[in-house]
């Protein structure tokens, strides 16, 4: 009997370690976890996050809303953004970035795009930060329609396959 109460009275202490270490170990990672900025506040009405990205139901990104913004992927690999912008961005079912709503943050433009699965703009709207616009619309290299209206001036074009089918130009 004696040698029970030894037994249980060594499996007490051993368990008493166990506890107070793992409370040690809980209370480090409670302060780790305090000091540690959040990544999102919630402020009365206001949800505040850097990234907020939305997954269809296979996992894959389509929509992701960030500031910065990532750079794009097209047929599956990531290629460099011109320069970072922040807004809003539309993948399709692959992942690849099929167009946004951005502000760039080098020269301010807000730009509309829809890009084709190659990752190439298709539709482009640019709104310039101090005066002035452009619209584009292309199929590839083969057919563009380019309308701006920049420096007081207007500017209208239609190619196609390198050809000028129309061109016009407003006075300054």
């Amino acid at each position: 009997m004696n040698e029970q109460v030894i037994h249980l009275t060594r499996e007490v202490r051993r368990l008493r370690r166990i506890v107070w270490f793992s409370l040690a170990v809980s209370f480090v990672l409670a302060i780790g976890l305090l000091e540690r900025p959040l990544a999102a506040k919630i402020t009365n009405d206001k949800l505040v996050v850097r990234q907020l990205s939305i997954v269809d139901a296979n996992g894959i990104e389509r929509v992701r809303i960030g500031a910065p913004l990532p750079d794009p992927i097209a047929n599956g690999k990531r290629t460099k953004r011109d320069e970072p912008a922040s807004g809003i961005l539309i993948f399709d079912a692959k992942g690849n970035e099929r167009g946004g709503y951005i502000t760039d943050n080098g020269a301010g433009n807000a730009l509309i795009t829809l890009d084709d699965a190659k990752g190439e703009d298709q539709l482009t709207i640019v709104s310039y930060p101090d005066r002035g616009a452009e619209l584009g619309l292309r199929d590839h290299a083969e057919t563009r329609f380019d309308v701006s209206a920049l420096n007081d001036k207007t500017v209208l074009k239609l190619l196609h396959k390198g050809t000028v089918l129309l061109s016009g130009q407003s006075a300054k």
